[in-house]
């Protein structure tokens, strides 16, 4: 065997060698790679498992606050008023008055009718005891300003506003991730 055969048997060795040592850095660095993926793929899936937690609570939150209102109102209207009264008068009423009149006084046996001057005084209590009826029936115009001042508490649930139906959205995403990563993992 000659010198230069040796160099070849030599130099095949060491390439050998040179591929061997290659290949296991590759293998080392490939488990390396692995273990940090599934400490990675680990985290992540912590983190969805989180977020997923976070976001049922979502469905309870709620939104508090209170509208202050203080407004003036105006207010026009035709108010249509209709009403049937029975109004009950009882009294007593008194009358003194004096009446002058003219009297004829006949004198049957001679014929005679003599017109006589007279004042008659009339004093009387005249008792009222009735019910008189009152319809009323109207139009009443009322123009007024009317103050408003209200403290109007609002609480919006906010899974039921746009932003639930995209937190439902989100929600089903990381739960097809998640079910995606630990798929990955087995």
């Amino acid at each position: 065997m000659g010198r230069g055969a040796k160099f070849v048997i030599f130099l095949l060795f060491l390439l050998v060698i040179l591929s061997l040592a290659l290949s296991g850095y590759s293998i080392w660095q490939l488990l390396i790679f692995r273990e940090k993926a599934l400490v990675l793929q680990h985290a992540a899936l912590e983190g969805i498992s989180r977020a997923l937690q976070e976001l049922e609570a979502f469905d309870q939150a709620t939104i508090e606050y209170t509208v202050q209102i203080n407004e003036q109102i105006p207010v026009k209207a035709v108010v249509p008023f209709q009403e049937n009264l029975q109004v009950p008068i009882q009294a007593t009423i008194p009358i003194s008055e004096e009446i002058s009149t003219t009297a004829a006084v006949e004198i049957s046996q001679l014929g005679l009718s003599i017109p006589v001057d007279i004042t008659l005084p009339l004093v009387l209590d005249v008792p009222v005891d009735i019910t008189v009826p009152i319809n009323i029936d109207r139009q009443v115009p009322v123009s007024t300003t009317v103050p408003l001042r209200l403290e109007v508490p609002i609480v919006v649930k906010l899974s039921e506003t746009d932003l639930g139906r995209y937190v439902e959205l989100l929600k089903q995403e990381l739960k097809d991730l998640e079910q995606a990563l630990s798929v990955a993992q087995e």
